[in-house]
């Protein structure tokens, strides 16, 4: 069993035997959490692009004279 801790992440295709990946419960495992990765690294790199675009946004407004 593994624990958390012993994780080498980012997570990828190496971080599995040749072996369990003859196993489809182990196959499975891997699609699944690598995908999840890939899903909640999406979401950061969208998250930071966003705060940086209103950081931009509020910066111009701020610099902007009030009519």
């Amino acid at each position: 069993m593994m624990h958390w801790q012993e994780l080498d992440l980012p997570l990828n295709a190496s971080s599995w035997s040749e072996e369990d990946l003859k196993k489809p419960e182990k196959f499975y495992e891997m699609t699944v959490l690598l995908n999840a990765q890939r899903e909640i690294a999406d979401k950061i790199l969208d998250s930071q692009w966003e705060t940086k675009w209103r950081q931009e946004k509020v910066g111009k407004a701020a610099s902007t004279p009030p009519v």
